[in-house]
């Protein structure tokens, strides 16, 4: 990209974050990376009792997993947020994982992460969402 391409790009995208509030960002890792993060999580719920993920083991696997802690920052996520709000000075404060499986009849109502991770100002966090699998509207992704 160039500078001026990214400015216009960063413009457009902060415009569209300000006004959603959501914004969408294409690619942040390759279908080979997702599919060896995928490889890697499940690797850890092995580990877990009964073999899954559930209560606080979905969470801070940025702390516990080597290529988790490389996406969260990896340059083109941290660029994605740090055009969204505007600023350098960004923080991981958490990951979460959330696998809805196929078939499942889980459903997650839209809300608003801040109620639950009580960030302050609201209008100065975000949450990334990735999905590591197809997110198909079929499959209730939120944005196609």
């Amino acid at each position: 990209d160039t500078p001026e391409a990214s400015r216009t790009q960063y413009h457009r995208q902060r415009a569209v974050f300000r006004r959603l509030p959501r914004l969408c960002v294409r690619s942040v890792v390759s279908a080979q990376e997702a599919a060896r993060l995928l490889r890697d999580i499940d690797d850890f719920a092995a580990t877990q009792p009964g073999g899954v993920l559930t209560g606080d083991s979905r969470f801070k696997l940025n702390l516990l997993l080597p290529s988790v802690s490389k996406v969260v920052k990896s340059e083109r996520l941290l660029r994605a947020v740090r055009e969204a709000l505007g600023t350098n000075d960004v923080l991981c404060w958490s990951t979460d994982l959330n696998a809805k499986l196929a078939r499942s009849r889980t459903h997650a109502s839209p809300h608003q992460d801040s109620t639950y991770a009580n960030l302050v100002p609201a209008d100065g966090a975000l949450t990334a969402w990735l999905a590591l699998s197809d997110a198909l509207v079929d499959s209730g992704c939120l944005v196609a």
